[in-house]
């Protein structure tokens, strides 16, 4: 995530497979993941954040919400880059999918 001054985010919730969630449903409920970014974090090229692994399987979708950026009245993001691993299929029922 990229980002500069009072623009940039400051708390990022990030929710996996709920692609018809609302601006009070992402208030209301928990995130799978909620980043808490300081200035430094969004400057240069960024800072990566590591995600916990087990509670991103099985994506479809992702919805991202900007809860609060550091004082200014919008939110702006210059660049958000998202890495990841396709899992490839096991071939036994019951085995979990391996990272390819």
């Amino acid at each position: 995530l990229l980002s500069t001054g009072d623009e940039a985010p400051a708390v990022v919730k990030l929710f996996v497979n709920r692609p018809e969630f609302g601006f009070d449903d992402c208030e209301a409920e928990e995130a799978t993941e909620t980043l808490n970014l300081c200035l430094a974090d969004l400057q240069d090229e960024g800072t990566l954040k590591v995600l916990r692994a087990a509670r991103f399987q099985g994506v479809h979708s992702l919805q991202v919400f900007v809860e609060e950026n550091h004082g200014a009245a919008v939110t702006r993001v210059s660049r958000l880059e998202l890495l990841g691993r396709k899992a490839v299929a096991s071939k036994s029922p019951g085995q979990r999918a391996k990272e390819g």
